[in-house]
């Protein structure tokens, strides 16, 4: 009897299934022909839902507390400029003093252009949400193997953007004409090949980098651009630094 009832429903089971696909296949499919769509701004006038905000409040709290641990402590207020600035000088030099001390090797470091850095560093005290808001992409940094012949075409694209987060690369323009240009004070040869530091971003052509495309090799440091400054914001704290970057020159473009 047990076996029979298990029989009835399963055939009572695929009759339903027949059907339904039979009045469903003779029906017209539903086709969106207009959407109304309205925007909502977002202010005070809206009311906060005090349920939600006591659900995220001790997440937020926890968080709030860890973004604003302090990191270390800077003389000026670090802004950007161009041809170079001491905030886009930092920038690259944090990177590079990071990767070498964890034994990484290259010859030069561009890792970000001056749009990817996104804001300012106080004077004072740098915290964890100040690290966040200066590189808030999850980008990577890369190394690329780029023949010497490239360097001249990636130094063009540093002119016509009006300079570039650079670190053991010293460019001078004059009119029309690049009259210096070292890679660890040492001139250019177009016969070797050099090995970058930066992105995985820019490595993919991010902000029209077109010299990286003539890349020969890249090797990933599986280290983030921003991870690699808290990292070196942190180092210099533990030695009883503060941030003081200077110009220095690396970049002049006279027109």
């Amino acid at each position: 009897m047990f076996l029979v009832n298990i029989k009835n429903q399963t055939l009572r089971l695929i009759t339903i299934g027949i059907i339904l696909s039979t009045t469903i296949s003779c029906h017209t499919h539903l086709v969106l022909s207009k959407e109304n769509v309205s925007q909502r701004k977002i202010d005070s006038t809206i009311i906060s839902d005090e349920a939600i905000t006591a659900y995220y409040l001790p997440y937020k709290k926890s968080l709030d507390s860890s973004m604003n641990a302090i990191l270390v402590y800077s003389n000026e207020e670090l802004t950007k400029a161009q041809p170079e600035s001491k905030l886009s000088n930092f920038f690259s030099d944090a990177i590079s003093a990071t990767c070498k001390q964890r034994k990484i090797a290259f010859d030069f470091a561009l890792p970000t252009t001056n749009g990817g850095i996104r804001t300012s560093l106080p004077k004072g005290a740098i915290t964890l949400r100040n690290a966040f808001e200066l590189m808030p992409f999850e980008n990577e940094l890369v190394v690329l193997y780029l023949p010497g012949s490239s360097i001249t075409k990636l130094a063009q694209f540093i002119i016509e953007k009006g300079g570039q987060p650079v670190s053991n690369f010293i460019l001078e323009v004059k009119g029309d004409s690049i009259s210096t240009l070292l890679i660890n004070n040492q001139p250019l040869e177009l016969t070797k090949t050099y090995r970058v530091l930066t992105s995985d971003y820019l490595a993919n052509g991010g902000d029209g980098i077109i010299a990286f495309k003539d890349a020969i090799k890249k090797e990933n440091t599986n280290i983030k651009v921003r991870d690699a400054i808290i990292e070196y914001m942190r180092n210099e704290q533990s030695a009883g630094r503060t941030l003081n970057p200077m110009l220095d020159g690396r970049i002049k473009i006279e027109k």
